[in-house]
C-alpha cells in the first residue's frame, strides 16, 4: 500500500484545505489522517470527492457521527480544532453548515484560540530565551554557544517566527471570514489552493539544524596533544615548562586537543598539565577563528562571561600588546582578540600559591608569550 505525506494549508484556511483534499482524491490519493504539518494519504483509484472541515476542538460524538453518516458524510480524521468529513461528489449529501451564524460560532472559537496562542507565544519568547541562555551559561555561556552551536539558536528562532506568524495570520484570516459571515456569505469551498510556505520553511530550517549538528559530530576531533604543536595552539614546553604530563587529580597524562568546526568559526580547545604535586604548570586554550571580523568584535566581551574564575568582565584589566586589537587579563585568565581570532587562556605556573609566586605583571608576561607565538599560527 502506497502512502504519501504532504504539507496541508493551515487550519484557518478552511476552503483551501477542502479544495486541497478534493484535488488529491482526483489524483488517486485518499486522506487517512491529518497531522500538525502534514496530511497522510493512501493510494486509491482516482475519484471526485467533496471534503468539509468542521471546527471543533473535540472528536465527534457517536450520536453526531450517526447523524452525519445518515446524511451521507463520512468522518475521516480529527486534529486540533479540525474534524474532516467527505462524501462522493454528486451524492446529494446536504451541506454540513447552511446557516452563517452557526458557522460563525465555530470560526469565533477558532479566532479566540489564535488570539490566546499568540499571547502565549509572545509571553513565551522571553521565557524561552532566558531558559536557553541559562542552559548555555551552565556549560559555558550564550556567546560561546552561538559561535560553536549556532543551530540551537536557528532552531529556536525558526520556531518563534513560525509560531508568531501563524497565530497572527490565523487572527487576520478568521476575522475576514467572520466579516463575510456577518453579511451572510458562507465560506468558499473551492478556492484556489496556495502552496503553503511557512511550514516548509520551518521544516527546512530544522533540517538545516540537524544537518549542521551531524556535520559537527562527524568533523569533531579529539586527540592527545603531540609533543610539538600541530595547530593554532601553544604547548607548555614552548614556554619553557618541561616535565611529565600529569593530571592534577588522576595522575594520568593530561594533554588533549579538541578541534570543532562550526558555520561561524573554527575552534580549538586544549588542556595541558605538566609537573607534579603543587609544582604544576597548567595551560588551557580556547581559540576561535571567527569567519566574520565584525562578529568577533561583537562577541568578544560577551565571551568573557565564560571565564571560570572572573565573575564579570569588570574584573579584567585592559593591557596593550602590539599586533593584538584587544587584550584583557586577570591573574588566572586572559582574553585577547586579533582580527577575527579570539583567544581565551587559563594558566597556572609552579609556585603560584606560595609567597614567591609570580605577581600579575609576571603572569601577564606569560600570556604575552603565548599570544606572540599564536601570531605565527
Amino acid at each position: 500500500m502506497k502512502v504519501k505525506w504532504t504539507f496541508h494549508p493551515e487550519d484557518y484556511r478552511l476552503g483551501e484545505n477542502e479544495s486541497f483534499y478534493a484535488r488529491m482524491a482526483e489524483r488517486g490519493w485518499e486522506l487517512t489522517n491529518r497531522g500538525g504539518y502534514f496530511s497522510g494519504f493512501t493510494r486509491t483509484e482516482p475519484r471526485r470527492m467533496l471534503y468539509r472541515l468542521e471546527l471543533d476542538p473535540s472528536a465527534p460524538s457517536e450520536d453526531r457521527l450517526a447523524l452525519y453518516e445518515e446524511c451521507g458524510w463520512e468522518w475521516v480524521t480529527h486534529r486540533g480544532a479540525v474534524n474532516v468529513y467527505r462524501t462522493p461528489a454528486g451524492s446529494g449529501a446536504p451541506e454540513l453548515y447552511t446557516d452563517a451564524e452557526s458557522q460563525a460560532k465555530s470560526v469565533r472559537r477558532m479566532r479566540r484560540r489564535y488570539i490566546l496562542d499568540l499571547l502565549l507565544a509572545v509571553a513565551a519568547v522571553p521565557l524561552l530565551w532566558l531558559l536557553i541562555s541559562r542552559m548555555a551559561r551552565s556549560s559555558s555561556n550564550a556567546a560561546r554557544q552561538l559561535l560553536v552551536f549556532p543551530e540551537l539558536y536557528i532552531f529556536y528562532l525558526a520556531w518563534v517566527l513560525y509560531a508568531l506568524g501563524t497565530e497572527l495570520a490565523g487572527i487576520l484570516v478568521t476575522s475576514k471570514l467572520l466579516r463575510g459571515l456577518r453579511r451572510g456569505q458562507m465560506p468558499d469551498h473551492a478556492p484556489r489552493v496556495r502552496r503553503p510556505l511557512a511550514k516548509p520553511l520551518l521544516v527546512a530550517a530544522w533540517c538545516v539544524c540537524l544537518a549542521l549538528t551531524a556535520a559537527q559530530l562527524a568533523l569533531y576531533d579529539r586527540t592527545d596533544m603531540p609533543e610539538t604543536s600541530d595547530g593554532p595552539y601553544v604547548t607548555l614546553s614552548e614556554l619553557g615548562f618541561d616535565g611529565e604530563r600529569n593530571g592534577i587529580l588522576t595522575h594520568e597524562p593530561d594533554a588533549r586537543v579538541e578541534r570543532i568546526w562550526a558555520p561561524l568559526a573554527d575552534a580549538v580547545w586544549t588542556r595541558e598539565t605538566v609537573g607534579e604535586s603543587m609544582n604544576w604548570a597548567v595551560l588551557d586554550q580556547d581559540i576561535y577563528d571567527v569567519r566574520f571580523e565584525w562578529l568577533a568584535r561583537a562577541l568578544f566581551e560577551p565571551l568573557m562571561g565564560s571565564a571560570v574564575f572572573a565573575r564579570s568582565d569588570g574584573e579584567f584589566t585592559r593591557v596593550t600588546l602590539d599586533g593584538w586589537d584587544d587584550v584583557r587579563v586577570t591573574y588566572k585568565e586572559c582574553f585577547a582578540r586579533r582580527g577575527g581570532r579570539i583567544v581565551y587562556l587559563y594558566m597556572s605556573v609552579p609556585n603560584e600559591y606560595t609567597p614567591e609566586g609570580p605577581d600579575l605583571e609576571e603572569k601577564t608576561e606569560y600570556y604575552f608569550r603565548v599570544l606572540r607565538l599564536l601570531e605565527e599560527r
